[in-house]
């Protein structure tokens, strides 16, 4: 894909299923010269955003287990109060879910499980009134767990969170 201001936009996939078996990988590349944020700045704001996401799971006798991955890099260019500014980013998910179901033959996966991590950077390039680089890290770790039950005409959903952060 091409655009106007330098736009590029790449994107590969490839999936592959066999028997109980699944897996898939996406790669994309986005970037941009950017455009004028805003009518009083002389410069463009830009970016480039790499990503990955990619999955392997398994589904058989009413259980579903999946492992998934998303991982983003890049950089970003604005506007700070009309100055040029910019900031590289790195974001990630990983997270392993176990999903499955009653022990009614056919039914569905209704109770799930899953086990996350997620991580956000952010560096700032340019410093700041006191001649520092600003950075920002957090990783969360969470567990989430829901469960359906169907009475009659009727579902009932409930589930739990935890999250930590580290910041």
């Amino acid at each position: 894909q091409g655009g106007n201001y330098n736009t590029v936009g790449l994107d590969a996939g490839v999936s592959h299923a066999e028997g109980a078996f699944d897996i898939n990988l996406n790669l994309s590349h986005q970037s941009s010269d950017g455009y004028q944020a805003r009518t009083i700045d002389n410069f463009d704001s830009g970016l480039v955003n790499n990503s990955l996401a990619g999955s392997l799971g398994y589904q058989g006798n009413g259980h579903e287990l999946r492992l998934r991955l998303i991982a983003a890099r890049g950089n970003i260019e604005y506007s700070n109060f009309g100055s040029p500014a910019n900031q590289d980013f790195e974001n990630s998910l990983i997270s392993a879910s176990w999903a499955f179901a009653p022990a009614t033959a056919g039914a569905a996966p209704n109770t799930r499980i899953t086990l996350s991590r997620i991580t956000d950077h952010i560096d700032q390039q340019e410093r700041n009134y006191l001649g520092d680089l600003d950075f920002a890290r957090a990783t969360r770790y969470r567990l989430d767990a829901r469960h359906e039950h169907t009475w009659r005409a009727h579902t009932l959903t409930g589930g739990l969170m935890l999250e930590r952060e580290e910041a």
